[in-house]
């Protein structure tokens, strides 16, 4: 009943917005027509009454249509747009998603995602790429972190290596060599952790649909793609107070409890 009413009172707002319009180009034509009435004549008051005349007319006229084609046509376009605009924000904000990029390595303000965390989390299938390529800045994390947890893919899992191997197009010993050098490798990344058993590793009954990467206060989340051959794919900084990060932090703390926690191997 009170929508019904406001939707009322809107509708009245409108036409009154619309014949105020109408009404200002009616009075605006009515001015010029004087205006025009007394052009003609030759005393100097009416040629200053008509030039003040045509004058004022035509920019009653012109704001007259300027309201009308604004409340007939523009506004509730207009509003639909920002309504609209305001919708994706707020989904956005909720989602916690603060970029989205293409390149990992380059794009992602990885300082940033790591600023003063006290946990790192990481899920990945082996991560040969990030990993090397990040070392530096990962290990810079070590005199400082409290804990490591690295999610791993089970290399004992018939079944997980199976569908790893077809993924990455590789045979399956390649495949379980590929994630036992991702366990030893941040051994080395991590040796302060590591010595004072701070780096967990697991190895996970599951083969990953996503990684992820979650810090104390922001995380970054990768998508897979479904070719054989590598190319770019979409990837989430993502905030705490967000979705996406709560979602992927219920996942990591599912995927410890199912996974088994291993021996850390020192690199030989």
């Amino acid at each position: 009943m009170a929508s019904s009413v406001k939707n009322s009172e809107k509708e009245v707002v409108s036409l009154r917005a619309v014949f105020a319009g109408l009404a200002l180009i009616a009075v605006g034509f009515g001015v010029v027509w004087t205006g025009v009435y007394y052009a003609d004549d030759k005393r100097i008051w009416c040629k200053v009454l008509a030039e003040t005349a045509k004058a004022v007319g035509a920019t009653l006229v012109a704001a007259g249509a300027i309201s009308f084609v604004w409340d007939v046509f523009v506004k509730r376009s207009f509003a639909s747009e920002i309504l609209h605009l305001a919708s994706i924000s707020r989904s956005l904000q909720n989602a916690g998603i603060e970029t989205v990029v293409e390149n990992y390595i380059t794009d992602v303000d990885w300082d940033g995602v790591w600023a003063s965390t006290s946990q790192l989390d990481i899920w990945i299938s082996y991560g040969s790429t990030w990993r090397k390529t990040l070392a530096a800045k990962l290990s810079e994390l070590d005199d400082t972190i409290l804990k490591v947890r690295l999610l791993l893919p089970d290399p004992d899992h018939p079944q997980v290596i199976g569908e790893l191997a077809r993924r990455y197009n590789k045979d399956e010993s390649a495949m379980k060599a590929d994630i036992r050098e991702a366990a030893k490798d941040f051994t080395t990344i991590f040796p302060k952790a590591f010595a004072k058993k701070r780096l967990e590793i697991y190895y996970v009954p599951r083969a990953p649909l996503y990684t992820a990467y979650l810090a104390d206060r922001k995380g970054v989340i990768a998508m897979y793609n479904h070719r054989q051959t590598r190319g770019s794919v979409p990837i989430f900084t993502v905030a705490k107070r967000g979705s996406f990060y709560r979602f992927a932090r219920a996942d990591i703390e599912a995927l410890v409890k199912e996974g088994k926690l291993v021996p850390a191997p020192r690199q030989a």
